[in-house]
């Protein structure tokens, strides 16, 4: 199936069945294997605030199953930007997301991520 999306640039969001989240959601449960959504020009920005769900409805937008290739209008002319809310896309195990001719920014940061964990040792069995 395809799906074309066009943004529109006003204040309040939009609405749930005119938006790349609406498209997605769409997409995980059509029941078809393989989804193309196509991306006119803009910024299509998260707004929708709330982490740990894993069916698109909040958050990261989430690809739960089958083949999805979004594509943008441009490297220049589409991007997807998180608003600080979540990171952009999760993957979710037997999905698989293909994204060309648009650019993800900015990176988000992603709640709930444990700090980098330091060598436990410096080498050759020396403890750090």
């Amino acid at each position: 199936m395809k799906l074309h999306i066009t943004p529109r640039l006003r204040r309040p969001p939009l609405p749930r069945g005119d938006s790349l989240r609406a498209a997605i959601i769409a997409a995980n449960t059509n029941g078809d294997t393989s989804d193309t959504i196509n991306l006119a020009a803009g910024n299509y920005t998260l707004s929708l605030a709330g982490a740990n769900e894993d069916a698109a409805a909040t958050g990261d937008l989430d690809i739960t199953n089958g083949s999805i290739t979004i594509v943008g209008a441009g490297v220049g002319s589409t991007s997807i930007t998180a608003n600080q809310i979540d990171r952009v896309f999760q993957v979710l195990t037997g999905a698989t997301l293909t994204l060309s001719e648009l650019t993800i920014r900015p990176l988000a940061k992603v709640p709930n991520t444990p700090p980098p964990t330091p060598p436990l040792s410096k080498g050759r069995g020396e403890k750090a």
